[in-house]
């Protein structure tokens, strides 16, 4: 696979991949409240559900460049933005604190809800700064994720040896996802040339990279080049879905992914309030892990389709006026 047709594979089973991303972000934060317990080998590939995160963020970066080459507007391309976050945020917090209605009126409220969703957080702000980031990039071509990597890492120090945060608090989360979005961007670009099995002989080096670091105790130092694994992960996916027009199953199975894709984020916002409420109930194993995702899905529905009628009709009000 070049990367010709590693663009092209990941322009057509964009929203497939986000699906996949999905179900292993729910997978990994059900782990934490112990709901699971399957083989080591599951496990392990659960714990690692976070790196769906850092496929959302490549993935929205790459959609980002595309849709600004074609149209440069930032008025418009920030309007785009908000609309797609903010509306589906703020729904589905106060739907599930509306017995709490007087406490979301409060800052602290909003900003604990940020910091529990770091990733909305995040995500916002890599909008706020994407023009430069793509203005930059148009003038050298690698410049915004070698400048990344570099804020990424000494951020990652600063926090470790100042601070002493932990790897998992937000701070920290943020700091590393630097260049992972990033990376979304380069490969949108035409201009990036590479072949499959020099993303592996990369890889194998870091992988040697990172068992030194474990070794001296210094493993955060690689934590900012992690965006690079994601590179082989998104390869192997995307064989996988290119392979899956064999049979009915696998058709089924590559249309409920985009079916999930087309409401990650609102799946992303509502598994966390959805798993709180079985655990109260009693549920885990397998069987919390499917109401999980079907709780999830049917709140995410309702609100995704509640936001595109309130958003068409908002367009046709505008076009009126117009």
């Amino acid at each position: 696979m070049n990367s010709v047709h590693f663009r092209k594979l990941l322009s057509e089973y964009r929203t497939q991949i986000m699906g996949f991303a999905i179900l292993w972000i729910i997978l990994h934060h059900i782990g934490f409240f112990s709901m699971y317990a399957f083989n080591p080998i599951v496990n392990f590939f659960i714990k690692l559900g976070s790196c769906g995160v850092d496929i959302f963020l490549v993935l929205s970066s790459f959609g980002l460049y595309m849709s600004y080459s074609n149209n440069s507007d930032i008025k418009r391309f920030y309007k785009r933005r908000l609309i797609r976050i903010l509306p589906a945020f703020l729904i589905i917090v106060l739907f599930f604190h509306i017995k709490h209605l007087g406490e979301s009126l409060s800052i602290g409220f909003w900003i604990s809800e940020f910091l529990a969703n770091w990733y909305i957080s995040f995500i916002l702000l890599a909008y706020l700064f994407y023009p430069l980031i793509y203005y930059i990039q148009k003038k050298k071509c690698f410049l915004p994720i070698l400048v990344a990597c570099i804020l990424s890492l000494m951020g990652t120090i600063w926090l470790i040896n100042i601070h002493e945060d932990s790897i998992h608090d937000v701070p920290m989360l943020m700091v590393q996802r630097i260049p992972v979005f990033c990376l979304g961007s380069l490969l949108a670009d035409r201009r990036l040339t590479f072949h499959i099995k020099y993303v592996y002989i990369v890889n194998a080096v870091l992988l040697g990279c990172l068992l030194v670091a474990f070794a001296t105790g210094r493993e955060y130092l690689v934590y900012p080049l992690y965006f690079i694994w994601v590179l082989p992960l998104l390869m192997t996916l995307l064989l996988i879905l290119n392979r899956m027009q064999n049979n009915k199953v696998t058709i089924m199975g590559g249309q409920f992914l985009y079916f999930l894709g087309t409401i990650s984020l609102e799946l992303y916002l509502t598994h966390m309030k959805v798993i709180p409420v079985l655990l109260r109930h009693g549920f885990n194993g397998i069987l919390g892990i499917l109401l999980t995702v079907i709780g999830a899905i049917f709140v995410s529905v309702i609100v995704h389709e509640t936001l595109k009628i309130i958003i068409s009709l908002y367009e046709i009000r505008n076009n009126r006026c117009n």
